[in-house]
């Protein structure tokens, strides 16, 4: 086994150190795992930062390639900072990447999507060319987990052309294999419905791309590698037909993962192995293969691979004439498809992606970039809009609220960047409904909406969260830049002719302003709504900051 760490022991602690090695030299992962949980537990007793970092580094590749997806989730953001906090910023980027793969696999895609983004610009700021072609590979494979694979197909032959121009294999393999996985899934996609001719073309384009990949494996000398990209070739092999020398590449694909205990491998191949007996025939032991699959944590977590396997399932049952058991596979299919669309609908509706696309597109010459990023942008739904916009007034709500906090602070975190946010609440609201009635309360609402984007411009982030209380959060800026913009918003509010709403009528706003850092959503919300309390205390109409 090899562990890309062998630079970085010696800049540690000598009581860590040896067992770092051990880890680097171990013959299987779960020895690599335990030395590498050692040499955490050693770093940490010691508490000195920079081995902390490197242990957890070390910890999560070993986690990932065993296929412990949960486990490298929760690790990312406190490797991450660590590496970070220890001037080891390359490094930091390459776990961002880790987690970004294991959040894909198990449909976690609001992860996926922030920390490929995070590890495309530490690429971006280091100029470090291969980091931009794994993020980018990433970013491909992100595009087809949300349900367009043509758009991820597109990313990744960019970044399969940018790979062959760098001319190193590492990457240039990745990117291939990432392509073939992504060309395959779409294969999946197509084969049962209208698409069958373009499915059967998809085979034959990816059958030399995975040839290349798996060629490449061999060369880089790494079994994780080797057999993965042995997997991916049998599993096209099987789909064109080629079937003997698919068994003998998923032979030798799960040789591998046995010997080296690569769980997250072996249960990709054991798949593909069972779509082979199928193909065969061989419906006992397709069968058989069924149901270790669905005893395996790693098959299951993973939406892409159970559609797999119920499909076969279901095939393998209604061949047979077990209509009952085709029946029950074929609702489990369905209920992984209605799950997986539930995620993939959610996941499209992070448009960060395309912003990347655009950067990526931009540093190359692409004169195409804005409007690729725009056409995707378009795809949105309504239904995915209407999740995240506020009914009354269009602008955003507190889910999307929440979801731009979680993504924005922690980037901003990483560049030591400051970050505010205004608590705005419409003073007396209660009584204007009272006196003037609810529609002229819900008219108050819209019109206020419509001011307070026109006021703070495009790049502030606008939200409704709730009855009559309204947010703004900048990135960038501190609480004393966003106060004179919220003294004008207020000016602006107190002095509109609400009589064209209703005569007499006459609106004024209490606003509460606080800052990052600590960059906390829960603690930045609750000292802005505190500061918000005490502008209502002091006679309402006015903008108080909150301490820091």
């Amino acid at each position: 086994m090899s562990l890309p760490i062998a630079s970085l022991v010696d800049e540690v602690e000598s009581t860590v150190r040896d067992d770092l090695r051990l880890a680097h030299e171990a013959d299987s992962l779960p020895n690599s795992i335990r030395f590498a949980e050692q040499a955490l537990e050693q770093a940490q007793k010691i508490g000195e930062l920079r081995s902390v970092a490197i242990a957890r580094r070390t910890l999560m590749f070993s986690l990932y390639r065993h296929g412990q997806k949960a486990q490298v989730s929760a690790m990312v953001t406190e490797t991450a900072d660590g590496l970070l906090a220890s001037g080891l910023e390359a490094y930091c980027g390459e776990v961002l990447r880790w987690g970004g793969l294991c959040a894909l696999d198990v449909g976690r895609m609001d992860e996926a999507i922030s920390w490929a983004t995070q590890s495309y610009e530490i690429s971006e700021r280091l100029n470090d060319d291969v980091g931009r072609v794994l993020a980018y590979s990433l970013l491909g494979g992100a595009f087809d987990r949300v349900g367009d694979p043509w758009h991820g197909e597109m990313l990744l032959k960019k970044g399969l052309h940018f790979a062959r121009e760098l001319g190193k294999p590492l990457p240039l393999m990745v990117t291939l294999n990432n392509l073939c996985a992504v060309m395959i899934g779409k294969y999946y996609m197509l084969r049962d419905g209208a698409g069958e001719m373009e499915a059967r073309q998809m085979l034959h384009e990816t059958e030399p791309l995975a040839r290349e990949a798996a060629d490449i494996a061999v060369a880089v000398c790494d079994p994780f590698y080797e057999a993965f990209t042995e997997g991916n070739l049998g599993e096209v092999l099987v789909h064109v037909g080629q079937l003997d020398e698919a068994k003998r590449r998923l032979d030798h694909a799960t040789r591998l993962g046995e010997t080296h205990q690569l769980d997250t491998v072996i249960s990709r191949v054991r798949c593909s192995c069972a779509e082979l007996a199928l193909r065969l025939e061989n419906y006992s032991e397709t069968l058989r293969l069924v149901d270790v699959a669905r005893g395996d944590t790693i098959t299951v977590s993973s939406p892409s691979t159970m559609l797999r396997v119920e499909f076969v399932a279901y095939v393998a049952h209604r061949r047979l004439g077990q209509y009952r058991e085709a029946l029950e596979a074929f609702e489990g299919l369905r209920r992984i498809e209605s799950e997986h669309a539930a995620q993939q609908l959610h996941a499209r509706s992070q448009v960060m992606l395309t912003r990347l696309e655009a950067q990526e597109s931009e540093r190359r010459g692409l004169a195409r970039a804005n409007a690729v990023a725009s056409a995707h942008a378009a795809r949105v739904s309504v239904l995915e809009r209407a999740a995240y916009e506020d009914e009354l007034t269009g602008i955003a709500n507190r889910r999307a609220l929440d979801q731009h906090l979680m993504q924005v602070l922690q980037a901003s975190e990483r560049l030591a960047r400051p970050c505010s946010l205004a608590m705005i609440d419409v003073d007396h609201f209660k009584q204007i409904n009272d006196d003037f009635g609810h529609a002229a309360g819900d008219n108050v609402l819209q019109r206020m909406s419509r001011m307070l984007r026109s006021y703070v411009g495009d790049d502030v982030f606008v939200a409704r969260i709730g009855g009559e209380e309204f947010v703004i959060f900048v990135d960038g800026r501190s609480a004393a830049d966003l106060r004179p913009l919220m003294e004008r918003v207020r000016l602006e509010i107190s002095e509109y002719t609400w009589r064209s709403v209703a005569p007499d009528l006459k609106v004024t706003v209490s606003i509460g302003v606080a800052s990052a850092p600590p960059y906390s959503a829960e603690l930045l919300l609750e000292r802005a709504d505190f500061a918000m309390y005490r502008a209502k205390r002091s006679g309402r109409n006015r903008v108080v900051v909150g301490a820091q």
